[in-house]
């Protein structure tokens, strides 16, 4: 999962109290300059988390947390850093291979975009790190401006209509 990057955290989940388990992670200065190489960001000065990671539905596991950042992203017009502060909210579900395959059916799935996600199949070892990192290159910006951008400007107007292109067959005669 930690793939392009240097920030992994595994937690093996074959002991988990009842309660759960309060993981906090930070990134250090190397694995905060691999993340952002990885992530194409000019800049990430900050990236914590405080994770809980709990049973869910029996045999799963649920890792729900804070995640913060402080980062900058390159504008798409200025090419200039655009700073940003974030806290992400973390919700993650994990089931056994087999329960998601009880769940399965073979018929037309319907899937909300807006919904909530489905839940991913548990690995023996679930890497924080990588979730982390996955959550926030999900929350960056695609697209990001500067406050000072100029906006695109709209154009020359086109006024005229175009030329109708059935507009030779009015000359035809039947």
């Amino acid at each position: 999962m930690s793939d392009g990057h240097n920030f992994s955290r595994p937690q093996t989940l074959s002991a988990l109290p009842q309660s759960g388990l309060e993981v906090r992670i930070e990134a250090k200065p190397q694995e905060r300059a691999s993340i952002a190489a990885f992530l194409d960001l000019p800049a990430l000065d900050q990236l914590t988390a405080e994770l809980l990671v709990a049973g869910w539905r029996g045999a799963g596991v649920r890792v729900t947390g804070t995640i913060k950042t402080r980062y900058a992203q390159t504008c798409v017009v200025t090419l200039e850093p655009v700073p940003k502060e974030d806290r992400l909210t973390i919700d993650r579900k994990f089931l056994p291979a087999a329960m998601l395959q009880q769940t399965a059916e073979p018929h037309e799935m319907l899937l909300d975009p807006e919904g909530e996600d489905p839940p991913e199949p548990l690995p023996a070892t679930l890497d924080l790190g990588a979730l982390v990192v996955e959550d926030l290159a999900l929350s960056l910006d695609p697209y990001p401006r500067a406050p000072n951008a100029p906006e695109p400007d709209a154009g020359d107007a086109v006024t005229e209509k175009p030329e109708n292109p059935f507009a030779v067959l009015k000359s035809l005669k039947f």
